[in-house]
């Protein structure tokens, strides 16, 4: 009589752990095919994540440029702030 408890208490933790398994994959599943259905519906501009119009560098710029005008704009804006945030400096390459 032992023996057969265990052996369907055996079978039931078997049936839950599958049951979880399955519960798990649903789950990711759906997750799964609603990001894919969101990145279909954003628009290009909003997935592009190198858009830097804001910097006026136009096409062809070089990487130093590209800092050079990202520090400079975070620079203005810091001093805008007022006197509560200091900037540091720039990087030397």
């Amino acid at each position: 009589m032992r023996k057969k408890i265990e052996q369907q208490y055996s079978q039931f933790l078997v049936s839950i752990k599958e049951r979880i398994r399955k519960a798990q994959y649903d789950a990711l599943k759906a997750v799964n095919e609603g990001l894919t259905n969101l990145n279909e519906t954003v628009p290009e501009k909003f997935r592009n994540q190198d858009i830097f119009d804001f910097l006026e560098l136009g096409e062809e710029h070089s990487e130093r440029e590209l800092e050079a005008a990202i520090v400079t704009r975070m620079d203005r804006f810091l001093r805008e702030m007022g006197g509560t945030v200091t900037f540091v400096g720039r990087s030397l390459i």
